[in-house]
């Protein structure tokens, strides 16, 4: 229909009269912001809304004549009003993009009439070439329809005019497209803003990994959503560019979005301002957290100066309770306190070494023995232990212990001494999630073999579940005991525990675990 427009505009080229000049134009278009240079002076307040017109201007090729014609881009809503300038954010709704020197009207009012500048000397125009240029102007920027019933009067008019085929193609193209349904998108630029949950980052240590994440509710209606990042205004960067860096972020599940900060921003001390923009379906940017002119800051804090000498350190208290026998006469129990310190060496292959003391109390005999009446034999000991730990990899250690004391099977009764060794497999992260199994074996007292598996997936709530076979406490039958902890970290140096769990060596022989502890961790 506009090529029609064009053609037919372009055939009737008149002498004209000046016409008014356009009120506002774009005066730069950013990936992110269209400025243009209507302001609060003009009237323009931050939600006011604008017609924009692509100016086109070409040159009769008869007459020489230059014609100048205006056709709708879309109209916008103004973000933010100064003086002299406005600020418009979302564009991406418009039927095609805008460029710098398309004419603006506030509120969408018909563009100005087409101007033709008249070449000296020309002839006067024919009759029904000014009827057809005086019906373009006044039908100029209205709805086809009524740009084609304007078309038609001149034709009932002229109808042996020698225009009258470039009219008629021109109404046939105007008719089709007021017949057209209007085109829908997802959303109407009226709809509410994207509902959105993120958390900022204020501080980050410099070389430091950093990776942002964004939720958005009504993730079925964005199709992307990016990164905008520059140097902030620190004294080290002021000389450094601050042009705004689009980084693409990855969908992350349902809602979530994810994208990692460019690491040459965060690699020496100074500031960090970033935006997050969603884009819908329909082409719309939105910025859902921060603003382009009020950007969020990340402080890039020098690095602290640590040293390996001080390695971290924990130290652990517990108290534990387990009966392998709740039945009528018992006599399948012990009771364990223990103190334990670790040290981090990470020196080498050393990854770290390990003292304790611990007092194990309780009795207990054959199953079969005890259910029918026998008295269960007795067993105190107090001991200290030893060990150590080698990382064979980042995430795997290899650990042992050795452990001495002096075991009293019963009042009166003299004591032994009771040797004991014990060996383990770290698999993960000392400090984060792992997994340890092995085995260990005491003089008199017995054997096990466990697995125990530490979850640091929840913050200030750390977990372990625990399944050990054992012989335990006086090297009888095996029984099988099943534990868990939760933990709560009251402070960043110290945590309580709470234990508990199931054991039985048969059906009808079983019992509870319950325990208590608490660990302090430090540098």
């Amino acid at each position: 229909m506009r090529r029609a427009l064009c053609a037919l505009v372009l055939a009737c080229a008149l002498p004209a009269f000046a016409a008014p000049a356009a009120p506002g134009v774009v005066m730069r278009v950013d990936d992110q912001e269209l400025f243009v240079n209507l302001g609060q002076r003009d009237g323009v307040r931050a939600g006011s809304r604008l017609a924009l017109y692509r100016r086109v201007v070409l040159t009769h090729p008869l007459s020489g004549a230059e014609v100048e014609d205006r056709f709708p881009i879309g109209v916008v809503e103004v973000a933010e009003a100064g003086e002299l300038l406005s600020i418009v954010r979302s564009f991406g709704q418009l039927r095609r993009p805008p460029a710098p020197g398309d004419y603006v009207d506030r509120d969408g009012p018909a563009p100005p009439p087409v101007v033709v500048a008249a070449v000296p000397g020309a002839p006067p125009p024919e009759p029904d070439l000014a009827a057809l240029h005086a019906t373009l102007l006044a039908s100029m920027g209205h709805e086809p329809g009524v740009q084609a019933e304007a078309l038609k009067a001149w034709r009932r008019a002229f109808p042996q005019s020698d225009r009258a085929a470039a009219v008629d193609v021109a109404i046939a193209e105007l008719e089709a497209q007021a017949a057209a349904p209007p085109a829908t998108s997802p959303r109407g630029p009226d709809d509410g803003p994207l509902l959105v949950r993120h958390q900022p980052v204020a501080v980050v240590e410099e070389g430091r990994p950093l990776e942002l994440s964004v939720a958005v509710v009504q993730a079925e209606e964005v199709d992307e959503v990016h990164l905008l990042v520059r140097p902030g205004r620190s004294a080290d960067l002021d000389r450094a560019p601050r042009t705004w860096q689009t980084v693409a972020m990855s969908r992350a599940g349902d809602h979530y979005w994810r994208a990692a900060m460019p690491p040459d921003l965060l690699a020496r001390p100074g500031e960090v301002e970033y935006v997050l923009e969603a884009i819908r379906m329909d082409g719309r940017a939105e910025v859902v957290a921060g603003d382009l002119l009020r950007p969020l800051r990340i402080a890039v804090k020098p690095m602290a100066l640590t040293t390996r000498e001080a390695g971290p350190s924990h130290a652990e208290f517990f108290f534990r309770y387990v009966d392998f026998n709740v039945s009528e006469g018992g006599g399948d129990r012990y009771y364990q306190t223990e103190a334990r310190f670790r040290y981090g060496v990470r020196f080498g292959f050393l990854h770290a070494v390990e003292v304790g003391v611990g007092l194990l109390n309780g009795e207990g005999g054959r199953v079969k023995f005890l259910d029918d009446g026998g008295e269960p034999r007795a067993i105190s000991l107090g001991y200290a232990f030893g060990g150590l730990e080698l990382a064979v990899a980042p995430a795997l250690g290899l650990g042992a212990r050795l452990s001495g004391g002096n075991s009293r099977p019963g009042a009166g009764k003299e004591g032994t001494s009771v040797l004991g060794a014990q060996g383990y497999l770290r698999i993960g992260e000392d400090d984060g999630t792992h997994l340890i199994v092995g085995a260990g074996a005491d003089d008199t007292l017995g054997s096990r073999y466990f697995a125990e598996l530490h979850i640091d997936a929840f913050d200030r709530v750390p977990l372990r579940a625990g399944a050990e076979a054992t012989s335990l406490p006086v090297d009888a039958d095996y029984g099988v005991r099943l534990s868990g902890a939760v933990g709560y970290r009251v402070a960043d140096w110290a945590t309580l525990l709470v234990e508990t769990g199931w054991n039985a060596r048969t059906i009808n022989h079983y019992g509870f675990t319950g325990g208590a502890g608490v660990a302090l961790d430090w540098e």
